[in-house]
């Protein structure tokens, strides 16, 4: 939270941590505080230690909408979109169950790019000369003059403190407490 509030004053990702913090260890009970956690998860496979956030599941089933809709070619209209829509999950599992029960292999498709190994050994080299990890006194990138060592060089801490104290009222009676 505080590299991202050092690096952007206004950054959506520090309020969401602060939030969330809040939210953890100062509102909720033990229980709804877990309840809370595991919320922003979802188990696709049923399996133990499974689960992949929900804006990532969310991506995908927006991604095999998407598709599906570009199949639709010009037979676009809402109800159909609607429909189609609704019943993508149950035309998956279907199309899955069918492929199984014939036996469809699925070939994976040849790599059309060439191989990444010549460029790797380029950078490799280039790092071994250049030594990017060793300790080097006065040492800046040319091409960043202005940029601090650290980031929160030049956070003001009496405002980020007062930042806080006001993020933990806010979602104190965001929960209606």
């Amino acid at each position: 939270m505080l590299h991202f509030k050092a690096n952007n004053e206004c950054s959506k990702y520090a309020y969401e941590i602060a939030r969330h913090l809040v939210h953890q260890f100062c509102i909720l009970s033990e229980k709804e505080a877990c309840e809370e956690f595991f919320g922003m998860f979802v188990n696709t496979t049923g399996k133990e230690n499974a689960h992949i956030p929900c804006d990532l599941k969310m991506e995908h089933i927006v991604k095999d909408i998407k598709s599906n809709i570009k199949h639709m070619f010009s037979n676009k209209t809402d109800q159909n979109i609607n429909k189609r829509s609704s019943a993508l999950p149950v035309i998956k599992e279907v199309s899955e169950a069918f492929d199984d029960v014939t036996g469809v292999i699925i070939r994976s498709k040849r790599h059309t790019r060439t191989s990444s190994l010549h460029d790797e050994a380029e950078i490799m080299k280039d790092i071994h000369q250049i030594q990017p990890f060793v300790y080097k006194a006065g040492r800046k990138p040319l091409s960043f003059p202005n940029v601090p060592k650290q980031m929160t060089c030049d956070l003001d801490e009496k405002k980020y403190h007062t930042w806080i104290e006001t993020q933990k009222y806010k979602y104190a009676t965001d929960l209606g407490n």
